[in-house]
Order: structure tokens, then sequence, then C-alpha cells
């Protein structure tokens, strides 16, 4: 029969489960045992960690015991089924790193802020980037238009307003100067990346090319940050975007000077700043650039489900026809003669050619006055776009579309 004591020495063990007890550290020497009875495994470089299951609760602990439940709760996660009063001694690692301090960076379970606005050709790579965080336990707030505050809950992170107004619909890009150029160069989306550092404290800030100020918030606050390219680079920064941003110098420099921050002298140089540039399309697809910053990065499109093998082409059949893959900006801006000039080039040659465009189902859905999903009207009036001799069709897509047509046509290559 059970003692009182040894009852009381057995109900305290009980309690007891669940502290931390400090894990045994390796022995360093200075040679290695010899002989059949040693075996010897590759050192994973991370972070040694004790998980432990009590009373239906997983904990998770550093070699120090530092909680790391909150820093990695997908692992917590995939212990819940161990039976109680388990304990697991092991390594915390991420295998595709290079070394470990890129490991632990990867690891942490970090805040990241999102500075982005209400278009089709941003927004396509960073809806994708913040699920992607979202899921593997990050805390991310997207700094946007109202207009993309619903979206920003559907991708479980938080949403925070800029301050300025959304796109009037049905109404072209030039016709809003109002709110495009408080946008592209104004202080209000620095000042607000500033207000939410104060508010969040992220970690991290990830934010869209064109938004100068927000650039310069994110210079300003000395932050690891990026800044991401959703079209092509050197069109971006010395093509007809670059241009508009060389003739806009004077004003991105007044903004600047607000956040007390030395005038650029480049469209290129508003990026140097940031620890990366991330480049949403294949590096094939761009002009080759011998001053390629270094700070640059590639990374192809950006998508939530990457094409596969199996997936049939969006071309079909093209009879030996050459493909052209013709886009247009999400954003409307009178594109109609440009369309019209576009497809009479096409007819005339024997090419098997799609085109992208998204602004023509947006003016639809302002005409009918609701947000019914409905086919694209023909741009280019007395031209049958989906079915004439070129092969020319008709899509509902922008920026992002192409790119993602863009990985299905094999064989292809980009215009120089």
């Amino acid at each position: 029969m059970e003692s009182r004591s040894e009852r009381r020495a057995a109900q305290k063990g009980r309690t007891e489960i669940g502290h931390f007890i400090e894990p045994m550290a390796c022995l360093a020497v200075a040679d290695l045992p010899a002989g059949s009875d040693w075996e010897y495994e590759l050192k994973l470089d991370g972070y040694r960690a004790i998980a432990f299951k009590t009373r239906g609760r997983v904990h998770l602990r550093s070699r120090n015991g530092r909680d790391f439940s909150q820093r990695f709760p997908s692992l917590g996660r995939a212990l819940e089924p161990l039976a109680d009063e388990t304990v697991v001694d092991g390594e915390i690692v991420v295998s595709w790193c290079r070394d470990f301090t890129e490991r632990r960076d990867t690891m942490a379970s970090g805040r990241f802020l999102f500075v982005s606005f209400d278009g089709g050709g941003n927004t396509a790579p960073t809806y994708p980037l913040v699920r992607r965080l979202v899921a593997r336990g990050h805390k991310v707030t997207l700094l946007g238009q109202p207009a993309q505050a619903k979206a920003a809950r559907a991708l479980g992170a938080t949403f925070a307003p800029l301050g300025l107004p959304d796109w009037t619909p049905g109404a072209s890009i030039e016709e809003q100067e109002d709110v495009l150029l408080p946008l592209l160069f104004g202080p209000a989306v620095g000042e607000a990346v500033l207000e939410s550092l104060d508010r969040e404290a992220p970690e991290v800030l990830v934010v869209d090319c064109m938004l100068t100020s927000g650039l310069a918030a994110a210079e300003r606050s000395r932050l690891p940050a990026a800044a991401l390219v959703h079209l092509l680079y050197k069109q971006f920064v010395r093509g007809t975007t670059g241009r508009m941003w060389e003739a806009a110098l004077s004003t991105i420099n007044t903004m600047r000077a607000r956040f007390g921050l030395p005038p650029a002298v480049s469209p290129m140089a508003l990026m140097d700043p940031m620890k990366v540039v991330l480049v949403a399309c294949p590096q094939e697809f761009d002009v080759a650039m011998p001053d390629l910053p270094a700070n640059v990065r590639y990374v192809g499109a950006i998508r939530d489900d990457p094409p596969t093998d199996k997936q049939k082409s969006l071309w079909g059949s093209t009879n030996g026809q050459p493909r052209v893959l013709v886009a247009f900006s999400t954003t409307y801006q009178h594109q109609e003669e440009a369309l019209r000039r576009t497809a009479t080039a096409l007819r005339a040659g024997d090419y098997h050619s799609w085109q992208y465009d998204r602004f023509e189902h947006h003016r639809v859905r302002s005409e009918r006055g609701d947000s019914s999903r409905s086919p694209p009207r023909c741009s280019a009036p007395g031209l049958c776009v989906g079915c004439n001799p070129c092969g020319l069709r008709h899509s509902d897509g922008g920026t992002g579309a192409r790119r993602a047509a863009s990985l299905h046509a094999h064989g292809t290559r980009p215009i120089r």
C-alpha cells in the first residue's frame, strides 16, 4: 500500500512535469574517437530545442529555456498527436538555407509590412507572398487603398489604410490624377508607412517599386526592406516608366527632403538602399543590363499555384505559326487605338497570338452598375478580335496574368 509520503512525492512529481530541464550539451574534444563502436552523422546548424507535451498541451523550449512556441507555431501543431508526457530533444533547421545566419532569419516568426496599392499588376505578386508568409506563421500587415481591405483579411493579414481614396470606377488613370500623383510621388504613402512602423513594429518592409515615398520611408527606417518590382526591371528604370520617373525627379526629391533624405539622381537610385529588389518576372524576359545593381534578384512569376508539366498549353494548336503574346495594362488608359493597331498588324501576318487586358472588364462592370463577372467586350470595334484571321484571342487578365500565361508558352522568346 502506498504511504502518504509516497503519494505526496508522486503528486509533486506530477505537478512539476512540464518544467524545463536543461538538455545535455555535446562534449568538445580534440580528436574523434575511432573504432566500430562509434557512428557519425552530419551536424545540422539551427536551434537546439526540447519539445514536450503535458496535460494535452505542447511546449517548445530552446536549450536555455526560452519559449519557442510562438516563434515556431507550426512545429507545435505538428507535435500535437504526441501522447502526454512525451519529450522530444532535437534541432530546428531549414535544410535549404546556406548557413546558420540564413537559417535563423528564415525560421524566425517575424512581422512583415507590405506597402501596396489597388492595381492588378502589383497585387498579382504581392498577394501570394502575403499568403505564404501568413501560412508560415508570420504576422503580416498590408498597407493599401480601402478596396484592398477585404483581400487582406482573406489572406489572413491585418489591413491598414494608406490614407488615399480608391479609384473611381469606369474612369481612366489619366482622369484620376488627384489620386494617382499623390499615390506615386506624394508624401502620404511614406507618412502612412512611418505611422505603421510605430503601431505594428514590423521587422521587414516590402514596398511596391512605384510608391516612391514608401521607398523613402523604408530607407529612413533602416529596417531590412525589399522593393517589389511587378514589371520588367529595365523598362521600369530606363524605359517608358523610367522616363516618367526621370521627369518627376524634382517632385520626388522634394518629397524625399521631407523625410530627411538626400536627392535621388535616377529612378534606379530610389531602390539602391533596399536590401533586395525582387523582380517578379524571369530574367530572360528582360533586356540585359551590364550595370544591373547587386541587390536586384529576378525571382520569376510569383503565383499561388506554380505551373506543372502536365498542364495544357493555353496556346492550343499553332499549326506552325509564330507565337506572339500581346499584353496591355490592367488599368484602363484609353488603349483602344493601340489595340486596333495591334490587331491590324497581327492580322497582316501569320501569327498565333494571345492578348491579355483586363480594363474592358472593369468598364463593363462600371456601366452595368454591379460586380457580376461579364465576358469582356471587343476592345477594337470593327475587328473580330476573338476569331479574326490572325488568331488574336482576347482574355481577362493584366500584368500578373500575362506572366502566368508566359510560363505556359513553351518555346516563346521575349521580344528585345
